[in-house]
């Protein structure tokens, strides 16, 4: 039923209301379908329902290409909603789940959501390994599309600038050690 709601999703705020419940279904093969129909709506609603879905199902290999499939334009606004959750932080997946939604960020390089995803590490309370996930896949999104980490730091805002600095630092530190 959700594939065919899919074309009409975004005409209909009942199937909308009724796609966004799925996202918290006791079937994950539903929730799976959720986040592919999900992605077909620009509703501001979605993101919660794809963080939903994540936190739930990190570890499922089937519902990381249906959810980064459907949040390729708001993938920093997702990125930015999982940080909150520390449920989703404490799983084992959640550094790769992070490195992604950073790298479709930095493919897409807009610097509106590039600023975005930097004051999400400027301003939480992320582990190490999760700033450097988030960091990884920013700088993989950026070598892809043609840009770099280390033009970011020339921009205008300090407090970022001076993040990205002291992580790379600590990055290049760490590589001399080992």
């Amino acid at each position: 039923a959700l594939r065919l709601a899919e074309p009409p999703l975004s005409e209909s705020s009942s199937l909308l209301t009724a796609a966004l419940g799925l996202a918290n279904d006791a079937n994950p093969r539903v929730r799976f379908q959720a986040a592919l129909t999900l992605g077909e709506s620009d509703d501001s609603r979605v993101v919660a329902a794809l963080a939903s879905i994540v936190t739930r199902d990190a570890d499922d290999p089937w519902i990381r290409p249906a959810v980064l499939s459907s949040c390729v334009l708001r993938s920093d606004l997702l990125l930015l909603a999982l940080t909150r959750q520390a449920n989703f932080l404490s799983k084992p997946s959640a550094a790769a789940w992070l490195e992604d939604l950073a790298t479709i960020v930095g493919d897409r390089n807009l610097s509106s959501e590039i600023t975005r995803t930097l004051k999400v590490l400027a301003a939480s309370d992320l582990t190490a390994a999760h700033r450097m996930a988030v960091l990884l896949g920013l700088g993989a999104g950026l070598q892809r599309s043609g840009g770099t980490l280390d033009s970011l730091v020339t921009q205008d805002n300090q407090a970022i600038a001076d993040l990205l600095t002291a992580t790379l630092d600590a990055a290049a530190a760490t590589a001399i050690d080992t």
